[in-house]
């Protein structure tokens, strides 16, 4: 239970959101990394040979990153 989220990745913030401002989708996205995801499709489409048909669109990995309130949108 909180009213902000912080997660790190590699010692640095990836994402600081009120709770106002991002979904729950988002929020794991960006816990379970999201964004590699959608890095490691776009490499193993480049392999010959690998299927990357059945895998995710990048956009539904990719969650948009809600600021915190001092770039409050």
């Amino acid at each position: 239970v909180g009213d902000h989220f912080s997660v790190l990745r590699l010692g640095t913030l990836e994402l600081s959101a009120e709770r106002s401002d991002i979904t729950l989708e988002e929020l794991t996205n960006h816990m379970a990394g999201g964004a590699e995801l959608a890095a490691l499709k776009h490499e193993l489409s480049q392999v010959r040979g690998v299927d990357t048909e059945e895998l995710p669109e990048e956009e539904d990995l990719t969650a948009p990153v809600a600021t915190g309130p001092e770039g409050k949108s």
